[in-house]
């Protein structure tokens, strides 16, 4: 298959993937923090990570990583989305889906200090000790 036939199909697919994933945190916030919600997203997010990997979009597959690391991490009950955390959270998921739009229209979508604030959260969590690996 040519390239331009695998972003065509990735844009697809991973718009899809966005919308659900923007649809279930909605479903998140407005439950009040069912555990469903949080293992629905980590599998949602962990194969759109797998599948940007694949193609080599970077900027896509980092953020979806980090955000499936956050929502495993809360899965397995290690970590606790504050209010900060949980609005860091939100952002990611918005600028993923900015990024993902960019493959359609080329613009250039700034996603580092969201995705450093993510990490952070990760990080504060590790200190605590209580953080597992994928």
């Amino acid at each position: 298959m040519e390239k331009s036939l695998h972003l065509k199909l990735f844009y697809t697919e991973s718009k899809k993937s966005q919308i659900e994933i923007q649809d279930i945190f909605n479903n998140l916030e407005q439950s009040k923090g069912e555990s469903y919600f949080y293992h629905v997203l980590f599998l949602k997010l962990h194969l759109l990570h797998a599948q940007a990997l694949a193609l080599n979009f970077g900027a896509i597959e980092s953020m979806a990583k980090v955000l499936s690391d956050i929502f495993f991490q809360v899965k397995l009950g290690n970590l606790d989305l504050n209010d900060a955390s949980f609005n860091a959270t939100k952002e990611g998921i918005k600028i993923l889906g900015e990024l993902i739009e960019a493959l359609n229209t080329g613009e250039k979508i700034k996603y580092l200090f969201c995705k450093t604030q993510m990490g952070e959260i990760l990080k504060e969590d590790a200190k605590l000790g209580k953080s597992q690996t994928l």
